[in-house]
């Protein structure tokens, strides 16, 4: 039987898998939402894996039900960053790559190339409110390659913090100078 340990304000245990790897599961209360309550869950398999996430339970009696995952992945892969309520509205950053930023803003076209693809290659961080994106936040030295990578370093030297709408028109701009359907 493990004991939970207290890191923070997260509550959880570390475990073993064989071949002596350890890995963890954690989770802490972020607050009340009118959906339900959301937790933020972190757990790693002792591989090259970290996975965070963000959840919406309903307390039924002595039981907690999950609602639905709200955010959450591996890394650059969609992990959840910093997550508070504020008056009732949830506030999350969540991690993207340069794909899942043109995948955002252009849904119904399709790229088969590397567009920062890897788990290196964080280009983002999605800033939400009530699961509909406020912001995005360009990062430095993203590495992206075709002709992006001259838009994605202008775009940073004017401004990093985009909102939605400013996103979405740098796509736009940037699928106009490098057409990525293929």
């Amino acid at each position: 039987k493990k004991s939970l340990i207290v890191r923070g304000n997260s509550v959880g245990y570390d475990f073993e898998y064989d071949e002596g790897r350890t890995g963890g599961f954690y989770y802490e209360v972020i607050g009340k939402t009118p959906e339900g309550v959301a937790l933020s869950v972190t757990y790693s398999t002792g591989g090259s894996g970290h996975w965070s996430y963000l959840t919406l339970y309903a307390r039924e009696g002595d039981i907690l039900r999950k609602i639905k995952d709200v955010a959450g992945g591996d890394r650059c892969f969609g992990a959840v960053g910093k997550a508070r309520v504020d008056n009732g509205h949830l506030l999350y950053e969540y991690n993207g790559t340069t794909l899942d930023l043109y995948q955002k803003y252009t849904p119904s076209a399709s790229y088969r190339g590397d567009l920062g693809s890897g788990f290196s290659n964080c280009g983002e961080i999605f800033h939400m409110r009530d699961n509909k994106v406020e912001s995005v936040e360009l990062l430095q030295g993203a590495i992206i390659p075709d002709c992006f990578q001259e838009q994605y370093e202008k775009q940073l030297a004017k401004e990093k913090f985009l909102s939605d709408s400013a996103a979405r028109d740098f796509v736009q701009e940037f699928s106009a100078a490098c057409p990525l359907d293929r």
